[in-house]
């Protein structure tokens, strides 16, 4: 399963998404961001299934929940390239 992460700045914004989520039956964990991979240094994020992005999306747009951004993805090859980094691993070529 490929996995993307939707960053936030702070654990209270993290908990609260991750509830909305639940209530859609959408699984996601809550992961330590490093503060490379944020635009205000550390953060918070909450990884779920990249087959769900677009619904995660869909949900926090209707929410207003903002998200620093999305890591991870088909189509973001940055986020790709950046994803392990994101949670503390090494990139491989």
């Amino acid at each position: 399963m490929q996995t993307c992460i939707a960053a936030f700045n702070s654990m209270t914004a993290a908990i609260g998404a991750q509830r909305v989520l639940s209530a859609a039956a959408i699984r996601a964990s809550i992961v330590k961001l490093n503060a490379n991979q944020t635009a205000r240094g550390c953060g918070y994020g909450l990884e779920f299934s990249c087959a769900q992005r677009q619904n995660v999306e869909a949900l926090f747009q209707s929410r207003g929940i903002q998200v620093s951004s999305y890591i991870g993805g088909c189509c973001d090859l940055f986020s790709q390239a950046t994803f392990g980094q994101a949670r503390g691993g090494t990139m491989s070529p």
